[in-house]
């Protein structure tokens, strides 16, 4: 089998940006946890307290990676924006992601950080420096996931 390089993707589906296809998809994730919140009932009788189950706790994507050039770092900083409100007269709203192995899902960008790191030249960038990122995404609803299959997010 021979694979072929996808990028993240991220699409507005409300239509006020273009798709941005990634151009260095990100290097590093996080585990991404799959547990119950759980909490101790009142005892009853003799036998201590009851566990309540409640709901999954979300499912949020913790990405780290290194962009190469500005127009990298503005996009990631634009769909930030998006996601929060900042863009005006725009309300705050979700956005799809496609990932590397073509699932997809909606999500909110929750954090972004982003630092400079001196490096002797970045040809790509032109430019004495790099941007390392790191970026949480909590997932409103799976489109499509084998990864994900059944899980309620």
């Amino acid at each position: 089998m021979t694979w072929t390089r996808l990028p993240n993707i991220f699409h507005d589906p409300a239509g006020r940006r273009s798709d941005y296809h990634w151009t260095i998809n990100h290097s590093d994730e996080t585990e991404v946890p799959r547990s119950y919140q759980m909490g101790n009932g009142a005892p009853t009788g003799n036998i201590g307290l009851l566990p309540q189950q409640g709901q999954p706790l979300p499912i949020v994507f913790q990405w780290k990676g290194t962009a190469l050039t500005q127009e990298q770092v503005t996009e990631l900083q634009q769909w930030f924006t998006l996601c929060g409100g900042g863009i005006p007269g725009a309300p705050a709203q979700s956005i799809y992601l496609t990932d590397f192995m073509g699932e997809e899902f909606e999500v909110l960008i929750t954090d972004l950080g982003i630092t400079r790191k001196g490096v002797a030249w970045n040809r790509r960038g032109g430019v004495p420096l790099i941007w390392e990122y790191t970026i949480s995404m909590r997932v409103l609803s799976i489109i499509s996931s084998a990864t994900f299959a059944g899980a309620t997010p």
